[in-house]
C-alpha cells in the first residue's frame, strides 16, 4: 500500500539497510564500531536481537537532492547494490523516474500516511532536535 507499484522493489520495507543501527558501549581494546555492526580484535561482533520496544529513526536522506546527490554512490559501492531489483529499476529509471520513486517511497502523500496511522504503522515525532543539540553544546564543552 505505502509503496504502490514499488513495493516489490522493497521487500523488507525498507529503502537501504534492512539490519538496525547499533548501539555500543565504548572504551574496549580492540574495538571498532561501525554502521551496521562491528569490530574486535578483527572478528565481526555477534550482536543482540532486534529489541522492538526501542524507537530508532533513520534519516537515509532528508530530501530529494540529498538522495539524488548520493544516489550513484548507493547504487555503485552503498546499500542498493545488495538490492538487486531496486538496482535495476534505479539505473534504468530517467530523471522523472527517480523522482516519482522518491516521492512515493520517502515522502508518501496524506491519505497514504492517513492509512498506514490507521493501521498503526505511521510513527510521528517532535524531536526538537535544535534544543537536543543546544543542550548538547552547553553540556559538553
Amino acid at each position: 500500500m505505502a509503496f504502490g507499484r514499488y513495493a516489490p522493489l522493497l521487500p523488507e520495507g525498507v529503502l537501504s539497510h534492512a539490519a538496525g543501527k547499533c548501539l555500543f558501549r565504548t572504551g574496549l581494546a580492540g574495538f571498532e564500531p561501525r554502521l551496521h555492526g562491528a569490530f574486535r580484535f578483527g572478528a565481526r561482533v555477534v550482536g543482540v536481537p532486534f529489541q522492538p520496544g526501542l524507537a530508532l529513526l533513520h534519516f537515509h536522506a532528508q530530501d530529494p537532492l540529498a538522495w539524488r546527490e548520493r544516489l550513484d554512490f548507493r547504487l555503485a559501492r552503498g546499500a542498493y547494490q545488495y538490492n538487486p531489483a531496486l538496482q535495476a529499476h534505479l539505473l534504468a529509471a530517467d530523471d522523472a523516474g527517480r523522482a516519482a520513486f522518491y516521492s512515493r517511497v520517502q515522502s508518501p502523500d496524506p491519505a497514504i500516511r492517513a492509512q498506514l496511522a490507521g493501521l498503526g504503522l505511521l510513527r510521528s515525532e517532535t524531536l526538537k532536535l535544535r534544543e537536543a543539540i543546544a543542550r548538547m553544546e552547553t553540556t559538553c564543552i
